[in-house]
């Protein structure tokens, strides 16, 4: 897995390497709309997002993008239950090569996402007296940046239309809490079945990998 990340990482690069000329008045677009349709189609964390992308010199751009988790079907699914919260990025680009259609990036990313899920759990009261399944509130706060490599495709009519790929690796801290009662304690009970997809409360450090595909177009 880690050869095939170097691999994608560095194949931008040869390519680049390789080409001899390159026509100097090739440049990005001045700005960008856009929207990563990866996260629509993720049903462990859907959102919606709009970003955009701002050129700051003609190799070095800016893409901000802000949007909301709406729905997560394998930790939410039950009448009552709820998957929702803040999704922020940012990403500072170096275009290495430009192309006419086709230009190449190495990016820093960094990432924010700040969720409330609502789900029912399994809880002990009053020290054991009685069990109770309640709808309980749980804040997930997750940190994180990543180094990675891109291209951008403009097509279309005068070029107006933009995909945008994006393999990056990093680290994130995720920090999980529960609401729970005060006379309360939470019951390590599976609901539904034997897997299990939530992750457990506390701070975390783990590796990140990832991989956006955007779609937008180049207003200016």
């Amino acid at each position: 897995m880690r050869i095939l990340l170097f691999l994608c990482c560095l194949m931008p690069i040869l390519i680049w390497s390789q080409e001899s000329k390159v026509d100097p008045s090739f440049q990005i677009p001045k700005v960008s709309v856009r929207t990563n349709m990866l996260t629509l189609i993720n049903i462990f964390q859907q959102s919606y997002g709009v970003g955009a992308e701002v050129r700051l010199a003609r190799r070095w751009s800016f893409d901000v993008n802000g949007g909301a988790f709406f729905a997560a079907r394998p930790v939410a699914n039950n009448v009552g239950e709820s998957y929702r919260g803040l999704r922020l990025r940012s990403t500072l680009k170096y275009y290495y090569y430009l192309g006419e259609q086709c230009s190449f990036y190495a990016g820093i990313e960094g990432k924010y996402n700040n969720i409330n899920h609502h789900s029912y759990k399994n809880i002990s009261r009053q020290g054991g007296q009685f069990n109770e399944i309640k709808l309980i509130q749980r804040d997930i706060i997750i940190k994180g940046g990543n180094l990675g490599s891109g291209l951008q495709w403009c097509f279309g009519a005068k070029r107006r239309f933009v995909l945008d790929t994006y393999l990056g690796l990093g680290m994130k801290e995720r920090n999980i809490s529960i609401q729970l009662p005060s006379d309360a304690e939470k019951l390590d009970i599976f609901r539904g079945g034997e897997f299990n997809f939530e992750r457990q409360e506390g701070v975390r450090r783990v590796s990140d990998l990832v991989f956006n595909l955007s779609l937008g177009i180049a207003i200016w």
